[in-house]
C-alpha cells in the first residue's frame, strides 16, 4: 500500500467492511497514512459514513483535521459536497479558525441552509463591541430572504452598519 497511493480509495472502503479481519488490517493501513493524502478523499469518507462500520475513516480525518496544519482545513471549507464542507466547518469553528466577519460572509451568502444558520449563530456568539468592518456590500443578494435575514441579525446585534 504504501507504494500504491491509487489504492487509497480501495483502502478506505474496506475500513467499513463487513469482515472483520479486512476491516481491521485496512484501519490498522488507514492509520498510517498522513493528512495530506486522506484530504483529496474527504468525500469518498463522508459517504462511508452512512456504512454500519463507516465511522472509522470520518473519525480519523476529524482528529486528523483538529490537530494538523489550518491550510489542509481550508482546502475543505470550500469543497462542493455538501457533508465535506459541513464537516470541514464544524472543525473550523472548533478550532476557531473562522473570523466573525467571515462567519457573517458565510451566513448571508451560503445557499447550505444549515451551515448558514450554524455561521450565522456562531458569528452573533463571538462578536463583541469591535467594528469588524463589514457593510451591506459584504451580505450578497443571493436569496434575498438570506440576506435580509442575516442583515437583520447582525444589525441588532450591532456589527453591521448601513451601507453609506
Amino acid at each position: 500500500m504504501p507504494g500504491s497511493p491509487a489504492l487509497l480509495p480501495l483502502l478506505i472502503v474496506r475500513c467499513a467492511d463487513w469482515a472483520a479481519p479486512v476491516r481491521e488490517r485496512a484501519r490498522a493501513m488507514l492509520s498510517e497514512v498522513t493528512l495530506s493524502a486522506l484530504v483529496p478523499h474527504a468525500e469518498l469518507i463522508m459517504l462511508l459514513v452512512r456504512r454500519e462500520q463507516g465511522r472509522f475513516a470520518v473519525d480519523l480525518l476529524g482528529r486528523r483535521l483538529r490537530e494538523g496544519p489550518a491550510a489542509q482545513l481550508e482546502a475543505l471549507l470550500a469543497s462542493e459536497d455538501r457533508a465535506t464542507r459541513r464537516f470541514a466547518h464544524r472543525i473550523a469553528l472548533d478550532r476557531g479558525l473562522l473570523t466573525p466577519g467571515r462567519l457573517a460572509r458565510l451566513a448571508a451568502g451560503s445557499g447550505d441552509a444549515p451551515l448558514r444558520d450554524l455561521c450565522a449563530e456562531t458569528a452573533i456568539a463571538s462578536m463583541r463591541d469591535e467594528d469588524h468592518g463589514l457593510s451591506e456590500r459584504d451580505t450578497p443578494d443571493r436569496p434575498r430572504a438570506v440576506r435580509v435575514a442575516a442583515q437583520r441579525l447582525l444589525r441588532a446585534a450591532g456589527y453591521i452598519r448601513p451601507s453609506a
